[in-house]
């Protein structure tokens, strides 16, 4: 699959796996594609992922926008691959509704009004038989028993 003056192609093959993979694609997550400002990057983070490319020419031409680009090679990305950006897609929609959720949550937390009567403090529930208790279980222990570590 390497052009022959590549320096790994006789010495590397791409082999097709038996079964299906599911690819995690590290960097920055591919944008919304609703998005009138960032259509440009979707568009290019699109046709990176479904288009083989040797150079940004094989998937764009100097004189095209990205969006461009992805319009004229629309027609011939599969029926599988659509459902593959479609699931890209669905992706960022639930990680943004779960960003939202959670600044709901976090502006519910910070403007609730905290009933002092519903957590009284910890001295008033202490009583003195409680604390009498402890200093006597305390004062039953010999000192002499609990191993000390010795510096070297």
């Amino acid at each position: 699959m390497f052009q022959a003056g590549h320096p790994q192609a006789s010495s590397h093959i791409n082999i097709k796996r038996l079964k299906p993979v599911v690819p995690v694609l590290l960097g920055p997550p591919v944008p919304c594609r609703d998005r009138e400002d960032t259509r440009e990057r979707y568009c290019r983070s699109i046709l990176t992922l479904l288009f083989p490319w040797r150079s940004i020419q094989d998937l764009c031409d100097v004189d095209q926008t990205w969006q461009q680009a992805f319009t004229i090679r629309h027609a011939s990305i599969t029926s599988e691959s659509c459902k593959i950006i479609d699931h890209i897609q669905l992706l960022q929609e639930c990680k943004n509704d779960r960003d939202k959720h959670l600044q709901q949550v976090i502006e519910a937390a910070q403007s609730e009004v905290v009933n002092d009567n519903l957590y009284p403090s910890r001295n008033d529930s202490d009583s003195d038989d409680e604390n009498t208790g402890i200093l006597d279980v305390l004062e039953t222990i010999d000192m002499s028993d609990i191993p000390v570590l010795k510096e070297p």
